[in-house]
């Protein structure tokens, strides 16, 4: 018996990846038991997907039981590191797949000064929860806008890495004929899926070709403290620019970034 969890918005493509992995099984000569927990989100809702799949019997089971994933799916961040999901992953046998992207709450959007929570503290949370040294990360939406135009491919990406760091027990063969008699956007689809299988297995080889995501705030305010560290004047006025904004961190982040640039470009003064 394999037990699967996916978690994300509402949206965003969770219940038809997870019809994917449900045909795919079949094709496979899998049993399958698939239940999309919907409730009433629709846009940027809960969703969670519980998944078994299972040879020679039919499963069946009223609801997951605390630590029975295989493999922990997360299309979205913050949703992955609720310990009301999290409870149904174990340290001794769970994998994690989770997309590290900041993806806005409605409440972060209503509220500018409130902060995303840092994704390196989220991740801690959730390798907490499942035997990490399998894990993995992917920053799926800047991996979709970068190689497609469209974060609607992220989700794709991730089941590209999670079928190719082993996480998931059906063939690419079955994967792939899913996604092409689903007829979406075949094309694109099925090279997000391989793209997906590359950030895994060659990791640096797609750093190579397509560079890194965009540093995050704390990052680019040390960078540009470092580069304007001769100059006291711009210095000062870069950090009392900041406090007086008073921005959220993406706004700092931009702010900061283009504050060095133009006084490298021209001059304080300017």
């Amino acid at each position: 018996m394999f037990t699967l969890l996916a978690v994300g918005r509402g949206g965003t493509g969770v219940v038809t990846i997870s019809h994917i992995i449900a045909y795919a099984a079949e094709l496979d000569g899998l049993r399958v038991y698939l239940s999309n927990n919907t409730g009433l989100a629709q846009k940027g809702g809960p969703v969670e997907a519980p998944i078994q799949l299972a040879r020679g019997h039919q499963p069946a089971f009223h609801r997951l039981t605390p630590g029975a994933a295989d493999l922990y799916l997360g299309f979205d961040l913050l949703r992955a590191a609720e310990p009301a999901n999290l409870r149904y992953a174990s340290a001794q046998h769970s994998h994690a797949v989770v997309s590290t992207t900041r993806v806005p709450t409605a409440d972060i959007n209503r509220n500018p000064d409130h902060k995303f929570p840092d994704p390196d503290v989220l991740a801690g949370f959730i390798d907490s929860c499942t035997a990490k040294g399998g894990n993995v990360y992917l920053d799926s939406y800047w991996l979709a806008e970068r190689l497609f135009a469209d974060i609607i491919f992220a989700n794709v990406l991730l089941l590209g890495a999670a079928y190719q760091a082993g996480h998931l027990p059906l063939s690419a063969t079955s994967l792939e004929r899913v996604i092409q008699l689903n007829g979406k956007a075949v094309e694109d689809n099925l090279q997000a899926f391989r793209w997906g299988r590359l950030a895994v297995a060659e990791p640096a080889r797609l750093q190579a070709l397509l560079g890194s995501p965009e540093p995050d705030a704390a990052d680019v305010l040390a960078d540009t403290r470092k580069r304007l560290a001769g100059d006291g004047a711009a210095l000062s006025l870069h950090d009392e620019a900041l406090l007086e904004l008073d921005l959220s961190t993406e706004g700092e982040r931009v702010v900061s970034y283009r504050f060095a640039e133009l006084v490298a470009w021209q001059d304080l003064a300017w």
